[in-house]
C-alpha cells in the first residue's frame, strides 16, 4: 500500500494510543538504549504503512519526556508506558506539551487537504525548535512524519540540526520506505524497522480501536485483519472505505469455483461500476491483488484451499492477467463493470484447470 498520511483525525491519532502490540522488541531496544545514558540522538522508525510507527514514536516521546533523568528512576521500567494522567501525557494528548514538535505536512487550506510534502517552511519549524531553551527544563522532542516526505530543501535544512544536534534532543524519523531519505540523513540517524503484525494482533488493535471509534464495524475483525497485511491502518481504511462488503460478496462467488452464479456475478459487477463507487472499486482491486498471491501460497503449501486451487500454475496465470488488467482499467477508465465479469471467467477457468500429473511436473524439474 502507498505511503499514507497520518492525518490528525479523533479519536484514533497515534498520540492518543495507550497501548502498541506486537512491536515489544522495538520498543525494548528505545528504552535499554535511553536507560544506558548513551542514547542516539536520531532515530528512523520504518516499515510498512498502518503498522504501528507513529504509535511508538509517540510513546517513546511521552517516555522521554516524562522521564528526563533516567539515571533518577529507582526501579528501571520494563516497558515505555506511561500513566494516562501523567501530566505530560495529557499535555501531549492535547498538542500543548512546549517540548514536541511535530514536523508534517502542511494543511493545504484552498484544497482542504494536507499537502503531498514537508517543505522548506515546515522542516524550519524544527531550527527555531532547537534554537529555544527546552520549555521544561529536560528533553526536546521532534518527530517527522512521514520523513520520505520531505523535499529537498527540507531534507537539508533537517540535516543541519542532524549534523551538529543540541544536547538532549530527540529526532524520531518515521518512513514507509526509508531508503527514499537522503544517504547522508540515514547516515546520522540509528534504523529500527518495524515488522508487520500477525493476524491476531491487528484483529486484536482493530477491536481496540473500535471502542475508541464505535463508527468502526469490526464484526469480521478476524477475516478484515486477514486482508490487510498485518497493518491495523489497512484494516481501518479496509473497513472505511466499504470497499470490504463488496470483497466479501466476491468471496462467496469465489467459494463455489468453477461454478459461476450469473445473477451474484453482474450485481457485483454492477455495484463495483457505478458511478458513486470509484474509491470502493479501487479498494476492491486492491484487495483482490493482495488477496490472490497469499491464497495461492497458501494452496501449494498445503495442498487444500478455498476455493480450491488444483492447478497453481493456472491461478498464477491468472492472477497475472487480472492485475494487468485493473491497472489499465484504472489508468485508462475503462469499462469497469466488464473488467470485474473478466476476473470472474478468468478464476473460474483458473479453477477448472485439473491439477498437473506426477509425470508431468516430474518433466519440468
Amino acid at each position: 500500500m502507498a505511503e499514507t498520511l497520518e492525518e490528525d483525525l479523533e479519536p484514533l491519532h497515534p498520540r492518543l494510543t495507550r497501548t502498541l502490540r506486537g512491536h515489544e522488541a522495538a520498543e525494548q531496544r528505545l528504552l535499554e538504549s535511553y536507560l544506558s545514558g548513551r542514547m542516539h540522538h536520531a532515530w528512523i522508525l520504518g516499515g510498512p504503512a498502518g503498522i504501528g510507527k507513529a504509535t511508538l514514536a509517540y510513546r517513546f516521546a511521552t517516555f522521554v519526556l516524562a522521564n528526563p533523568d533516567p539515571a533518577s528512576l529507582p526501579v528501571p521500567p520494563q516497558s515505555l508506558d506511561v500513566d494516562a494522567d501523567n501530566l505530560v501525557a495529557r499535555r501531549i494528548v492535547a498538542q500543548a506539551h512546549p517540548d514536541l514538535l511535530l514536523v508534517t505536512p502542511a494543511w493545504d487550506q484552498r484544497n482542504k487537504r494536507f499537502k503531498t510534502e514537508i517543505t522548506v517552511a515546515e522542516a524550519r519549524q524544527a531550527s527555531n525548535f532547537f534554537a529555544r531553551t527546552a520549555g521544561e527544563g529536560g528533553w526536546r522532542v521532534c518527530i517527522v512524519d512521514p520523513a520520505a516526505r520531505m523535499n529537498a530543501n527540507a531534507a537539508n535544512a533537517l540535516l543541519k540540526i542532524l549534523e551538529e544536534p543540541p544536547e538532549r534532543a530527540l529526532f524520531l524519523l518515521i518512513a514507509d520506505a526509508p531508503g527514499r531519505l537522503l544517504r547522508t540523513i540515514r547516515s546520522r540517524c540509528l534504523r529500527l524497522d518495524l515488522k508487520p503484525l500477525e493476524e491476531d494482533a491487528t484483529a486484536e488493535v482493530l477491536q481496540d480501536l473500535a471502542v475508541r471509534d464505535p463508527s468502526l464495524d469490526v464484526s469480521n475483525a478476524a477475516q478484515i485483519a486477514a486482508l490487510a497485511g498485518g497493518s491495523p491502518g489497512r484494516a481501518v481504511q479496509i473497513v472505511r472505505d466499504g470497499g470490504y462488503k463488496r470483497f466479501e460478496e466476491f468471496l462467496a462467488i469465489a467459494r463455489a469455483l468453477p461454478t459461476l452464479n450469473p445473477k451474484a456475478c453482474l450485481k457485483l459487477a454492477q455495484q463495483l461500476a457505478a458511478r458513486n463507487a470509484a474509491q470502493e472499486f479501487l479498494q476492491f482491486c486492491d484487495l483482490l491483488l493482495s488477496w490472490l498471491p497469499e491464497h495461492i501460497a497458501k494452496a501449494a503449501r498445503s495442498g487444500t484451499s478455498q476455493p480450491e486451487v488444483r492447478h497453481p500454475g493456472a491461478w498464477a496465470e491468472a492472477y497475472d492477467e487480472i492485475n494487468r488488467s485493473l491497472r489499465q482499467v484504472n489508468a485508462l477508465n475503462l469499462d469497469k463493470q466488464a473488467a470485474i465479469l473478466s476476473v470472474l471467467d478468468l478464476l473460474a477457468h483458473a479453477a477448472a484447470e485439473p491439477a498437473p500429473s506426477p509425470s508431468s511436473t516430474a518433466s519440468t524439474l
